[in-house]
């Protein structure tokens, strides 16, 4: 029996993070006999290979495992993808005329994880949902950030976005005076002025007033750079008039990981936090099929990124964590870091992105200020 590959694929860079578009529908991978949960080796025209990585049917890979992504909900070929780390273009060491195919190394060999990873199709806007449900949009106020200070969404002004005319009617309804796109570069306002949308010239307005910042910020939180170039944003922001809006594009994996941080720094209990951000998997995807009230993916990807952090306090102490819940023997009752630790960890993160102890500082006091735009909903 022959193994199972595809003819010659042509490749194609898809920018910014250097994910690699495989040339092939993903229905027709699918009718070619692969399956999500399959292991398969991705080889490339120049010599290199990807070899037993995992094929999903979500957009979503685990730690620094290079995947196939098989999501027609997110893009219509095949591609490869390292979400959490690394730039796979860069990685195979391939040039725009080069050519790749995939074969089989075993089926369903991350059936497990696959399992794990699958999301349903993204929810399209629907009137029987909140305009806040369909913009992902609501305040972040856990630990000690007053309501109406700071809020997070997908994006107002990306065609490709759900729901963008929608974060826009919300965002003039709150009084945003300022912005932190974390996921676009500082040319996409025009552009998106240019392509005759009126419902972002509010978005347009800030913009021209240099009250938003395109941060174009990588994915990839463990990156040094990537912490840098967030540090430098949040700087920015403790300097600019409030109420103040985070996004990215679905305001999920940016937008999540920069509210966790915030809400540590501000002093937010782990569950608090937990729940903030599986709500984004709840507006964007709906209940979990299992009805379980969470989405593996969601807990997963939680729990790497605060590991992370927390290993960054623990480097700093020079002392192993006593308090860390990921680590707990079988058997036992779960137990979470405390807040005081969690504070530690954000602290931490701030000062690998180059923040000094007065920068952090500020960053903090941002987090804890009233603004005169939101101190009559506080009274």
């Amino acid at each position: 029996m022959r193994s199972l590959r595809t003819p010659e694929l042509p490749i194609a860079e898809i920018p910014p993070f250097g994910n690699i578009d495989l040339g092939i529908p993903v229905h027709r991978l699918f009718l070619l006999g692969f399956r999500p949960g399959d292991a398969v080796d991705v080889e490339f025209s120049n010599g290199f290979a990807f070899r037993n990585i995992p094929l999903f049917s979500g957009f979503y890979g685990t730690g620094h495992l290079p995947c196939l992504y098989a999501a027609d909900k997110f893009y219509p070929n095949a591609g490869i993808g390292c979400p959490v780390s690394g730039n796979p273009w860069t990685m195979a060491g391939v040039h725009a005329g080069d050519s790749a195919h995939i074969r089989l190394h075993r089926r369903r060999g991350y059936s497990i994880l696959e399992s794990r990873m699958r999301l349903p199709r993204m929810l399209a806007p629907d009137r029987t949902r909140s305009r806040e449900q369909n913009a992902n949009w609501r305040a972040v106020a856990t630990g000690k950030i007053p309501f109406g200070v700071l809020y997070r969404s997908s994006s107002p002004i990306r065609i490709d976005s759900p729901a963008a005319a929608t974060a826009c009617e919300l965002m003039q309804e709150t009084g945003i005076r300022s912005v932190l796109n974390l996921s676009d570069k500082p040319a996409l306002c025009q552009a998106r002025r240019k392509d005759g949308n009126a419902h972002i010239e509010p978005y347009v307005h800030l913009c021209e007033n240099g009250c938003v910042l395109p941060l174009h910020l990588g994915v990839d939180y463990q990156m040094q750079e990537n912490a840098r170039t967030l540090a430098r944003g949040l700087l920015w922001l403790t300097e600019q008039p409030k109420p103040a809006l985070i996004h990215c594009k679905l305001g999920l994996d940016r937008t999540g990981m920069v509210c966790v941080l915030l809400e540590m720094l501000a002093g937010a209990s782990y569950a608090d936090i937990e729940h903030d951000y599986q709500l984004s998997y709840l507006n964007l995807f709906g209940p979990p099929p299992d009805c379980t009230g969470s989405y593996p993916l969601c807990d997963l990807r939680l729990t790497e990124l605060v590991d992370f952090l927390l290993s960054l306090a623990e480097a700093d102490d020079g002392a192993p964590r006593a308090d860390d819940g990921r680590r707990n023997a079988p058997g036992k009752p779960r137990q979470y870091p405390s807040s005081e630790t969690l504070r530690r960890a954000a602290r931490a993160y701030l000062a690998f992105g180059g923040l000094n102890e007065g920068q952090i500082a500020q960053v903090g006091r941002m987090l804890a200020e009233v603004s005169r735009t939101s101190e009559g909903s506080l009274q």
